[in-house]
């Protein structure tokens, strides 16, 4: 950029040297400096869109990776992945000019963590750059996480009914107050909200709640909803969640010192 200010410059004193009057200057000057303006403008616009369409492909990747990492207990083949992730890459990004999946491993180990899975993708976007300085960015982006296995080992995995409730069944407890455990159907529970991960599946059945704006919580974060009544899922700070539940094992919860609660015996 100084080069070309000091080229612009450098003809601008050609041309008034050569005219042999300075009230042209700034017509000149103008002439020579809107060009670069005008480029500089539109290359900036060039970037931030193809900043865009990388965050928007990071971000579908993310979500398709999180749900074969969940479906993987239950899979155990890659079967079909490709083709989904591709599919739906390429309907949420219209500007992408060439797209392929450069490397996919499906519950692979590197040694020292089993069940990996891994994702790689080249694409490439279109960029409307003044005098063809460059017509596309080529881009590479790459993602890692572990299949929802539940493995202890390489060799050993752990069942699924092992898995949820670690043989010692499940409890609800209020973690900001009260000492008590209580049972899923214990009215002490069904009366106050409850703190889940908010998933497509929370997204369609309840409504983001416009108090709180709940509405800016990602994918993956954590929200509290009344399932018993309500319509709304809330932010932690809502004036509606006085108070929530969080479910744990009995077994912790009795190791963090919770008694069963009088009303319902935890159950």
């Amino acid at each position: 950029m100084v080069m070309i200010i000091r080229m612009i410059r450098s003809i601008r004193n050609t041309v008034l040297r050569k005219a042999g009057d300075e009230r042209g200057s700034y017509t000149v000057e103008t002439a020579l400096f809107l060009p670069v303006f005008i480029i500089a403008v539109v290359s900036v616009g060039s970037v931030i869109r193809v900043i865009g369409v990388c965050e928007n492909v990071n971000h579908t990747a993310v979500d398709e990776t999180a749900l074969i990492a969940a479906e993987s207990y239950v899979k155990k083949t890659p079967a079909g992945d490709r083709t989904r992730i591709l599919s739906r890459i390429e309907e949420e990004n219209k500007d992408l000019d060439l797209i392929r999946i450069k490397s996919y491993r499906y519950l692979y180990s590197d040694g020292e963590t089993d069940d990996l899975i891994s994702l790689g993708i080249k694409y490439r976007v279109s960029m409307n750059m003044p005098f063809a300085f460059r017509d596309g960015a080529d881009l590479e982006q790459k993602w890692l996480t572990r299949g929802f296995t539940g493995a202890r080992s390489p060799y050993e995995k752990m069942p699924f009914s092992e898995m949820e409730d670690d043989g010692s069944g499940l409890v609800w407890v209020f973690p900001e107050s009260g000492q008590r455990y209580h049972g899923e159907n214990c009215t002490y529970v069904k009366a106050h909200a409850r703190e889940v991960i908010l998933t497509a599946g929370i997204k369609s059945a309840y409504s983001p709640c416009h108090l709180c704006g709940a509405g800016d919580i990602p994918e993956g974060g954590i929200v509290y909803c009344f399932f018993s009544y309500g319509e709304a899922y809330h932010k932690a700070d809502c004036r509606s969640v006085d108070r929530y539940t969080v479910q744990i094992s009995r077994s912790e919860a009795e190791e963090k010192g919770y008694t069963p609660c009088s009303k319902c015996g935890g159950n």
